[in-house]
């Protein structure tokens, strides 16, 4: 085990957001149904869901990053909502992530996880964690 102090956390993060907001494309976080595929390796179906991130992708601080996304997406696909992808300006994957209803504490909440094609899906909370 290893215990980080909050200054190192945040140095590790500011590298998580610097490998994100890499490349010349847009960066994306995408929303998925199903099982999750181990990571890097395609997921099983299309998302449901599909943010394009800015640059700088989040803010770190206090041994977070809080990713830049907004209050509410319009939904691709119906379904219902059992992990994410984070994918760089250069469309490598960087990180595959939990997803779960607001104040479930995982680090990706909505206010729902059964979503509908064209419907409106509220981001509550995207926050990566040390």
């Amino acid at each position: 085990m290893i215990l980080l102090t909050t200054t190192a956390k945040n140095a590790r993060l500011a590298g998580l957001r610097d490998a994100i907001d890499t490349g010349g494309g847009a960066a994306h976080l995408r929303l998925y149904a199903g099982p999750q595929p181990p990571l890097g390796q395609p997921p099983g179906g299309g998302h449901l869901v599909s943010i394009s991130l800015p640059a700088p992708c989040g803010a770190v601080a206090n041994g977070e990053l809080a990713l830049s996304v907004p209050s509410w997406v319009v939904v691709s696909a119906s379904g219902t909502l059992a992990w994410g992808r984070i994918t760089s300006r250069a469309g490598e994957v960087i990180a595959d992530l939990t997803v779960g209803v607001t104040g479930s504490g995982l680090a990706i909440e909505c206010n729902s996880l059964a979503v509908a094609a064209g419907g409106l899906l509220a981001i509550t909370n995207a926050v990566l964690r040390e």
